[in-house]
């Protein structure tokens, strides 16, 4: 049976409010109270894998790993704290678009931002592209076969690519930085 719109909205406003709620419980939880990759990841609004990921490359909150130094095994369970949680995002924040793709490697703002190591696709040794970049799924559909080199892109710009033309994007803004940085220290 077909639901009309407004019953349909009604559901969906439902719905919403339900997560909101949960979120709302979630955040008001002390700093010091440790939460599963699942329930961080309802907070954070990530997919459990993604969150998972990020724990594997380094690139997500602090978290708690159960058990001491005799510990055996290697299911030990995983927790992350509300006060880290609350810090990753705050460092990850961002007020532009530009911030968030200079934060990712897609685009720099100084010299500085572009000595960053970010991750790039190797088809044994010879780069492809961005982890990070928007077609990430042609990559994936390969990745048996490819490799990832944390390199900054200052240093990617000498290194033997796939496609001139991903190649190119990244030395024109390279390129741009640099005189950006010499017409600023012409000024000066």
């Amino acid at each position: 049976m077909k639901r009309s719109r407004s019953e349909s909205m009604t559901t969906d406003t439902k719905d919403l409010l339900n997560v909101l709620d949960v979120l709302d419980r979630i955040a008001r939880l002390p700093d010091d109270v440790a939460l599963t990759t699942d329930e961080a990841a309802i907070y954070l609004r990530v997919s459990k894998s993604s969150l998972e990921r990020m724990r594997a490359d380094g690139s997500g909150p602090k978290y708690f790993q159960g058990g001491g130094k005799s510990s055996r095994g290697l299911n030990l369970k995983v927790t992350y704290t509300m006060g880290s949680l609350r810090a990753w995002i705050a460092k990850n924040s961002v007020s532009s678009s530009m911030e968030a793709a200079i934060k990712r490697g897609m685009a720099f703002g100084s010299i500085r931002d572009s000595l960053v190591r970010i991750p790039f696709w190797h088809d044994h040794g010879v780069l492809i592209g961005r982890v990070f970049d928007d077609k990430p799924e042609e990559y994936l559909a390969h990745r048996r076969h490819l490799g990832i080199d944390w390199l900054s892109s200052a240093n990617a710009v000498t290194r033997e690519w796939q496609s001139q033309g991903a190649k190119q994007q990244l030395v024109d803004s390279y390129r741009a930085v640099l005189e950006a940085e010499l017409n600023s220290l012409r000024t000066n």
